[in-house]
């Protein structure tokens, strides 16, 4: 999911529109390119850095004592 959000020349288009399929052949030429190793290391990247920012799933407020 992060890969494609990183890497979608527009935005989702709804599933049963024809523009779904350039959506999706530009999304697989990113993945065949050269350089995805890269763009998946940027991705891998993204979501470890998050995983180090959020801590636990419970909203602030449910953590305060009562």
């Amino acid at each position: 999911m992060v890969f494609r959000l990183q890497n979608e020349l527009t935005d989702l288009p709804p599933l049963n529109s024809k523009a779904i399929q350039a959506y999706c052949d530009a999304l697989l030429m990113a993945i065949q390119d050269a350089s995805s190793e890269e763009l998946f290391l940027k991705a891998a990247e993204t979501v470890g850095s998050m995983r180090k920012t959020v801590q636990t799933r419970e909203q602030p407020e449910r953590t305060r004592a009562f």
